[in-house]
């Protein structure tokens, strides 16, 4: 076989495993291992296997990532998500529509500072499906509403996928969380008003809500201060040039222990399963990293 019929195998038998359920990670690394030894030998795909994961996880650039993801383990066991969508509620929530749009504000509040769609994903299920099922909302509306919006915890900066954007293709950190403010803004903003307008061409997918007095909402926001204040001191941070994106991963984990621990949302069991979990999903991570590294190599071989 040519190194061109090779390479288009080694693509359908990559698909074909990540189809029949095989991790992501340990397909990469079997199809490029597979490559290599078809095309260079026994010998060279020993030395890649040996070289590829060191020079790989070897880097800086990944160390952003744990502390990326403590950060927000933390902030989701301190109940900041909770108290964006009360709040974001409290000032929508009497528009049809409005609960579905108080749980994009928060979905976008909490990405900011969670920075994972998968999290971000979870808990906004937990917390506004059952209440916009509550008020007789479309199923289909309530769960695509949150199937949509989760993304926006990967395209708000701080993102866990910017960060290993950033590594595989030598891209400034800092940069591209800049670049992801404006984006995620503005796809907020056509979320808002894509709702406004489907439920008012059909109001019974999304009915209005309760009202809210005026004094009750600005009770709600105290109730946003550490979303606020987090975001503010990693991401301002990083843009004022206080600390890398590195350190300000460091800071904004300390100071979402420090939120939890304020909150009383944080206790020793707490922390220990949140290490555990960010344990889990780096090693989840860099295993793909470390797959695509050597998948990278059969590639360029």
């Amino acid at each position: 076989m040519t190194p061109l019929e090779v390479g288009a195998a080694g693509f359908v038998v990559l698909f074909a495993l990540i189809a029949g359920r095989m991790p992501i990670g340990l397909a990469l690394l079997l199809v490029g291992l597979g490559g290599l030894a078809t095309l260079h030998g026994f010998d060279t795909t020993l030395f890649v296997l040996g070289s590829a994961p060191v020079e790989t996880l070897s880097r800086f650039t990944l160390s952003v990532l744990p502390l990326f993801l403590l950060m927000g383990s933390f902030a989701v066991r301190s109940g900041l998500s909770e108290g964006l969508y009360r709040a974001a509620n409290g000032f929508v929530g009497q528009w049809p529509g409005g609960l579905t749009m108080a749980s994009i504000i928060a979905c976008g509040g909490f990405g900011a500072v969670c920075g994972s769609s998968l999290a971000t994903v979870s808990t906004m299920a937990k917390i506004a499906v059952p209440e916009m099922l509550r008020y007789n909302y479309s199923p289909k509306l309530a769960a695509g509403s949150i199937a949509a919006w989760g993304t926006l915890g990967i395209l708000i900066p701080p993102s866990l996928l910017m960060i290993v954007y950033a590594f595989l293709t030598e891209t400034s950190v800092g940069r591209l969380f800049a670049a992801g403010i404006v984006p995620g803004v503005v796809s907020v903003l056509l979320y808002l008003a894509t709702i406004a307008i489907w439920t008012r061409l059909n109001p019974e997918i999304g009915p209005a809500g309760e009202r809210t007095p005026w004094h009750a909402r600005w009770v709600l926001l105290k109730d946003v201060w550490g979303v606020v204040v987090l975001f503010g001191l990693v991401m301002g941070g990083i843009f004022a040039g206080l600390f890398s994106p590195t350190e300000g991963g460091a800071v904004g984990a300390f100071g979402a222990l420090i939120i939890g621990l304020v909150k009383r949302r944080i206790d020793l069991r707490v922390f220990i399963l949140s290490v555990r979990e960010t344990v889990q999903l780096s090693a989840m991570i860099f295993f793909i990293v470390v797959g695509v590294s050597v998948f990278d190599f059969f590639m360029q071989a």
